[in-house]
């Protein structure tokens, strides 16, 4: 899959939902077709690729001013 079908298909943005091996966690840095995800109850984010998330929220959220998407 080429790098550009693949930001097409999905919302690759800072602090959007994402799965990992049935784990969720929250994108906190995206950097070309690798993104740093920090898994729910973890303290440190890591590095993933896009082609290993599943993605939860198909319809983005605008982040707060902290940076933070919005709880609404």
């Amino acid at each position: 899959m080429k790098f550009e079908e693949i930001y097409a298909q999905v919302p690759v943005r800072r602090g959007a939902r994402v799965e990992f091996q049935g784990k969720p966690g929250t994108i906190t840095k995206v950097y070309g077709l690798a993104v740093r995800v920090r898994l729910d109850g973890m303290v440190l984010s890591r590095p993933y690729l896009l082609s290993e998330l599943q993605w939860l929220d198909q319809e983005t959220q605008e982040p707060q001013a902290g940076g933070e998407p919005s709880q609404a």
